[in-house]
């Protein structure tokens, strides 16, 4: 009897310990996480009015874009940009707080889990070697061990309940060490994340820079005098037309061979919209607006609006073949600052008219990646993204040679076969 007593006794408190140690009580723990959380929700609710400020902001930017070119006009809208990089700067450095503190609850959370995991398997072990002990003796023995087998039955049962409550346990065990696993995982993708913030935060410093310059510049070569101002955009369309001329004569002149078959399928979706927010302001082709602006009457890319600042994402996953700038070279109204890269598919893509580059050559870039900023470098007549679609075969970067352009000799920049240039709206995404 004492026997059997003890054993039921000995189930009792294993069955109660088990419970204690791979479930405890982490009051601590608790607090310390939702501490965490508070934090993090306070922070969201700062990336919301951030958000808000930007939005308003940005409409700023595209009533100015829309008013007449004027000195005034261009330097309230640099002085806007500036703005606008600084609230954009905030935003990022706020998430990248949210972002930490993400971090700092996901870990939090895995060292109590591996904790209990850890726990609950010495528990777990201990009450297996317990449970074995206990079965070594036969239930003949167990019944003639004591003077009533209603209390062997008893202690039979109840051993039966302790095998169904360590099996239960185990299983809870298995949940946790999977919640653990993908713990692990959310932690890995909060770090990415945090690599992705640093790296956009150093872009838009960077921008910030690039927006001073050109407002310094702005006002050195205008000398504050709107008369000159007008003179300086007169003087931009007749060296445009002339580069455009002497580009198109050079191009034709290339001749590359293009293989259509290693081009992929045209559908759409093969490439991802470059802005957030796509609206199309000319398209790519023989356009009017083309006719009007273009020596070949033939616009080689699509253009889209974005105001200043705006970030600009890589449409397909791939390498920089190679950045640039063409205002270096005094007088070479073109595309300003440019970014090239090329996809493994065949298809090269470019953009241009930046204000701010955040990637260097050779550098690999995924599908979404921010690789520059939106501006007004090179010749526009207001701040967009031009994106040009190219088959890699029948393009080049060259440094164009004297007496091949009047004003952008030594300028570095993308040329190509005119057949190379495709329509990027065959392979966007639908609107």
């Amino acid at each position: 009897m004492r026997h059997t007593s003890s054993n039921i006794f000995l189930v009792f408190i294993l069955c109660i310990s088990l419970y204690t140690v791979v479930f405890p009580h982490t009051s601590n723990a608790a607090s310390v996480i939702e501490k965490i959380k508070e934090k993090i929700d306070i922070k969201a609710e700062e990336i919301k009015k951030l958000e808000k400020e930007i939005t308003r902001i940005n409409n700023d930017l595209s009533k100015t874009a829309e008013e007449k070119k004027s000195l005034i006009n261009e330097l309230t809208a640099l002085g806007t940009v500036k703005k606008k990089l600084g609230a954009d700067i905030k935003l990022t450095e706020t998430t990248i707080s949210k972002t930490l503190l993400t971090i700092d609850d996901v870990s939090s959370n895995i060292d109590t889990l591996e904790e209990k995991i850890e726990k609950g398997k010495s528990a777990l072990l201990e009450a297996l070697q317990g449970l074995q002990n206990h079965e070594n003796d036969s239930l003949l023995e167990t019944a003639l061990a004591n003077n009533s087998l209603t209390e062997a039955g008893a202690y039979i049962e109840t051993t039966n309940i302790w095998g169904d409550i360590l099996k239960d346990t185990l299983g809870m065990v298995r949940e946790e060490k999977q919640s653990l696993e993908q713990k692990k995982g959310a932690l890995q993708d909060e770090k990415n994340k945090l690599s992705k913030f640093k790296q956009e935060l150093s872009g838009k410093h960077r921008a910030v820079a690039d927006s001073e310059k050109a407002k310094d510049s702005l006002l050195l070569i205008t000398k504050n005098q709107e008369a000159n101002y007008k003179k300086i955009l007169e003087e931009k369309i007749k060296v445009r037309d002339q580069f455009e001329k002497d580009l198109f004569q050079f191009e034709s002149e290339l001749k590359l061979a293009i293989d259509p078959s290693k081009l992929p399928k045209v559908k759409s979706g093969v490439l991802s919209w470059p802005v957030d927010s796509v609206y199309i302001t000319q398209n790519f082709g023989a356009t009017v607006a083309a006719k009007r602006l273009y020596v070949s009457g033939s616009h080689n890319g699509l253009d889209l609006r974005a105001v200043d600042a705006t970030p600009i994402k890589a449409s397909l996953s791939g390498v920089v073949q190679a950045t640039g700038n063409t205002d270096i070279v005094k007088g070479c109204y073109s595309y300003g600052k440019w970014v090239l890269l090329k996809h493994s598919n065949g298809l090269s893509t470019l953009y241009a008219h930046l204000s701010s580059i955040s990637v260097s050559k050779g550098e690999a870039v995924a599908t979404g990646d921010i690789i520059a900023y939106s501006g007004r470098t090179g010749y526009v007549t207001g701040p967009h993204l031009h994106l040009t679609l190219l088959a890699s075969e029948g393009v080049q970067v060259t440094t164009l040679p004297s007496g091949r352009s009047k004003n952008c000799t030594g300028a570095t920049i993308p040329i190509a076969d005119p057949s190379a240039y495709l329509d990027p709206i065959l392979y966007l995404p639908k609107l």
